[in-house]
């Protein structure tokens, strides 16, 4: 490095990967579902993007935790692979759960609904 402009240029790219690197990790840590899961899926990929080193099973990890509390009560007894299968599966639980609301189905038998509570049938016991 002979000019004080390449020296530059080196240290911008060396530092500028790990601060990304960090700046991403950083996020993925304090991540959260706010809006629907497309979007969720959409912003998640394109921080993972920033981490090259990143396990698979740091990815499904980091998801599952970032989700909503009802949608991951329906997936949480599945084990993933892969990242996409549990973005199609949570894709497939929140429009269900738009849907039917809360006499969703449980995700593992989508063909039957809740029984409904019926009335007690012993009205002499309160």
């Amino acid at each position: 490095m002979t000019t004080w402009p390449k020296l530059q240029e080196s240290l911008i790219a060396r530092f500028e990967t790990l601060n990304k690197t960090k700046i991403a990790r950083d996020k993925l840590a304090r991540w959260k579902q706010i809006k629907d899961v497309a979007s969720f899926n959409k912003d998640f990929q394109k921080t993972l993007h920033h981490i090259s080193t990143i396990t698979v099973e740091e990815q499904l990890d980091r998801y599952a935790r970032g989700l909503k509390t009802y949608i991951w009560k329906e997936l949480c007894t599945e084990e993933y692979t892969s990242l996409g299968d549990l973005m199609r599966d949570t894709e497939r639980v929140e429009k269900v759960h738009c849907r039917f609301g809360k006499s969703a189905p449980k995700f593992g038998n989508p063909g039957k609904l809740r029984k409904p509570r019926l009335a007690n049938p012993y009205p002499w016991i309160s």
